[in-house]
């Protein structure tokens, strides 16, 4: 709030105001009488200070309470100072399949902004609206590539994004399933893979932190200095870390001259489709467009024959020190199975980040380029986490209402406060339990990486990872 000057002459009113200010405690037949000199001077000089204490608070940042409401917009003005401006959010993406029983007599289009609708949140009841984000369709003449051997169905995928800003636009799997409008031609539509980016409007306290690191320097020779270019310039970038030097993190080989290796946690996914060469079995197919997200078909157009993941060809991905980044070497091998004769021309339609290529191109330009360094952006290395837990309920609380608020409320932590090199701790997982009322007791059975078959304890996240909690992976028994 500004803080206005104050004359002699309005001290002098305030003060008079606070000494002719009586009420019923003030008068008085028996005791002392009340202080009326002193007094309203001290409360106008309190008053004072507290403005002062104001000023002191927003200058020193102290304190992101401090800007709650109305005084947001204070916060605001001084982070202007360093040519900041609050990041109002992200929407998130995802794609969704549009199926039918039988094969096409006609092409069947879906026009770019085509509105589909997620069912009715369980506990909240409010919906999602996404739209198409691009014009796809299943051509007549080649309908028999767009079969799905595992469902028996003809099925045309799209990316779609959510037309709200913010979390919620995070569904999960099979939730998008209500067109909005006619669309002829297919009986069926739903996301087979949860949603994923989607940011709220920035939080004083996200704000405050990106401000510090602006102070710090903006220089984009620095740590500092990439880190609020990257998160300056891309909404859907949640977390940087940067590592250099003697950083066990940077795997790198050792002779990469001027090696800095920045990891984030974001994702854009993308989709493209590819006609490439079989070169035989057990040599890898490389794909152009990485670091990979899935596999969604693989194909040979002149046979008609669609390739399964896992029976016929394995997705391979980069572990090595490109991993994540635009440099990894990733695609599909064929082994066992039934392969297709060598030279035969697959179309292979796959998924991938794009984001960790944006963010690379933006940091090689003539403007960001610093000259000696080996700058390399990495897709933040996701640990999966798997998490059960025995919940009692208080007597008349219902149990079901308990158990999707627990649910709820550990998904959000774990996959929304939690960032790069947090460590997954149970003791915040219990503070974060017991917040909701009725629960009685939050007993943890097992607290792990996936790739650990048992365990209760702290799960410890690198500066290069973050962890994830699927809803598949949450167990909540209610005893």
């Amino acid at each position: 709030m500004p803080i206005p000057k104050i004359t002699s002459e309005q001290f002098a009113e305030d003060i008079e105001a606070g000494i002719l200010s009586r009420d019923a405690t003030q008068d008085v037949r028996v005791g002392p009488v009340q202080d009326l000199v002193v007094r309203p001077q001290a409360q106008v000089f309190e008053r004072q200070n507290d403005r002062i204490r104001k000023v002191s608070l927003l200058l020193t940042l102290a304190n992101a309470d401090e800007f709650a409401g109305e005084f947001a917009a204070d916060l605001d003005g001084i982070v202007f100072n360093e040519g900041l401006a609050r990041i109002d959010g992200a929407r998130a993406v995802t794609e969704v399949t549009f199926g039918r029983a039988t094969a096409p007599s006609t092409d069947l289009p879906v026009q770019r902004g085509y509105p589909i609708v997620t069912i009715p949140d369980e506990t909240s009841g409010a919906t999602v609206t996404f739209v198409t984000t691009e014009d796809r369709q299943i051509p007549f003449a080649t309908r028999q590539s767009f079969f799905n051997t595992s469902t028996r169905r003809y099925e045309l995928t799209i990316p779609v994004t959510a037309i709200t800003e913010g979390t919620i636009g995070r569904v999960g799997p099979n939730r998008i399933i209500r067109p909005l409008r006619p669309l002829a031609g297919f009986d069926s539509v739903t996301n087979v893979n949860a949603a994923v980016g989607g940011r709220g409007r920035e939080t004083n306290r996200e704000l405050i932190e990106r401000y510090l690191i602006a102070i710090q320097g903006r220089e984009l020779a620095t740590s500092t200095g990439v880190e609020k270019y990257i998160t300056d310039n891309f909404a859907d970038v949640q977390d940087v870390s940067v590592v250099f030097g003697g950083d066990p993190l940077l795997v790198r080989s050792p002779d990469a001259t001027g090696a800095v290796d920045a990891y984030f946690v974001g994702a854009q996914t993308q989709n493209t489709v590819q006609n490439l060469v079989f070169p035989g079995v057990g040599q890898l197919i490389e794909l152009g467009s990485v670091p990979l997200s899935s596999v969604v078909s693989v194909v040979d157009l002149a046979t008609a024959t669609t390739y399964i993941e896992g029976t016929d060809f394995e997705v391979v991905r980069d572990v090595g020190g490109n991993r994540g980044s635009i440099r990894a070497v990733e695609g599909l091998v064929f082994g066992a199975g039934t392969p297709p004769a060598a030279g035969t021309l697959l179309t292979i339609n796959y998924t991938y980040n794009g984001l960790v290529g944006a963010v690379q191109t933006l940091l090689e330009t003539t403007d960001t380029y610093v000259h000696g360094r080996d700058l390399l952006i990495k897709a933040g290395i996701e640990v999966p986490i798997t998490h059960i837990a025995n919940v009692t309920v208080e007597t008349g609380y219902s149990r079901t209402s308990i158990r999707s608020a627990v649910r709820n409320a550990v998904l959000d932590f774990i996959n929304n406060q939690l960032f790069l090199g947090d460590d997954v701790e149970g003791s915040d997982i219990q503070g974060v339990v017991r917040q909701i009322s009725g629960v009685d007791n939050y007993v943890i059975t097992r607290l792990t990486r996936s790739t650990v078959a048992s365990g209760v304890g702290d799960v410890a996240i690198a500066r290069s990872e973050f962890s994830s909690l699927a809803d598949a992976d949450f167990q909540t028994n209610i005893v």
